[in-house]
């Protein structure tokens, strides 16, 4: 365990596994990413730890895996997951040997814990974080039609110009404004227009008076 008492060796060790123990809750490693990061963490407590009445250090860090387990499978809101990582962290911190051991062992939590997540992108997603992104696509697609449907009734209304339409300029209809573009024509603004097509955010008007910007 003399390994241990090496600020570098403690960073790589913890670094790794957060990385592992993270990316068991990422991604499908069959429980084998896991058991290494808690290995490694439990044999990092062990070799800092002195005396009994510090082994609570030890309760602190599984109760913050049990956490961050929760989280993943049943409540899934990240406020749960975040004090067990937290309590992780600390656990870690507070068993190391000095402040700088502690600062650095800090430090390699959390680095690991960033890396974790380019496992998504090379290995099987667990299914919650595939539906949570299946989700978001469909929500954003969904608030992307909305959109354009409503935009789409603007057809065939009349507002006009607050600023100089050159050809791309503001208008505002019915008291709300909008980005909007003519033909090519540069209009002046106060000046009556009407909204001839859209096309997804995209609103064409014509001018209806003859007062173009010279």
């Amino acid at each position: 365990m003399a390994l241990f008492q090496d600020p570098l060796f403690g960073f790589c060790v913890i670094g790794i596994a957060t990385f592992l123990l993270a990316g068991e809750c990422l991604v499908k490693a069959k429980g084998l990413f896991g058991l290494i990061g808690f290995v490694l963490y439990i044999l990092y407590l062990y070799s800092q730890l002195t005396d009994h009445s510090s082994y609570w250090l030890i309760a602190v860090m599984a109760v913050g895996v049990i956490f961050v387990v929760l989280d993943g499978v049943l409540i899934t809101n990240g406020t749960v997951a975040i004090i067990g990582l937290v309590s992780i962290m600390l656990a870690l911190a507070v068993a190391s040997p000095s402040l700088p051991y502690g600062i650095g062992v800090s430090v390699a939590f959390w680095v690991g814990l960033f890396l974790s997540l380019l496992l998504i992108k090379t290995m099987p997603a667990r299914t919650f974080w595939r539906r949570l992104a299946l989700f978001d696509q469909s929500t954003s697609e969904a608030g992307y039609n909305s959109l354009n449907e409503e935009t789409k009734l603007l057809i065939g209304k009349t507002g006009l110009t607050v600023s100089v339409l050159r050809p791309v300029g503001t208008i505002e209809i019915d008291g709300e404004r909008y980005s909007a573009m003519t033909n090519g024509e540069w209009v002046q603004s106060g000046i009556e227009v009407l909204v001839t097509d859209v096309d997804g955010t995209k609103i064409v008007v014509k001018p209806l008076s003859i007062e173009l910007e010279k």
